[in-house]
């Protein structure tokens, strides 16, 4: 799982979104220990892992679907 290493940020993101990505997770310190967190588990278990997803919706925001 190369998503979160550096290089493979850089081509999926660009350089800008890189480092509007990095310059967030670090003035963060929450998101800097879950960013931390899943480097170390795709490192980990990188062998065993196909795909990875991520939901995200903003605080306040309801989804008008549910998928199943």
């Amino acid at each position: 799982m190369l998503l979160m290493e550096p290089k493979r940020m850089i081509q999926d993101e660009g350089l800008w979104g890189t480092i509007r990505f990095v310059s967030r997770v670090i003035a963060t310190p929450a998101a800097r220990r879950r960013i931390w967190k899943i480097r170390k588990t795709f490192k980990d278990y990188g062998d065993y892992i196909n795909a990875g997803v991520l939901i995200a919706m903003k605080q306040g925001q309801s989804s008008g679907s549910q998928v199943a």
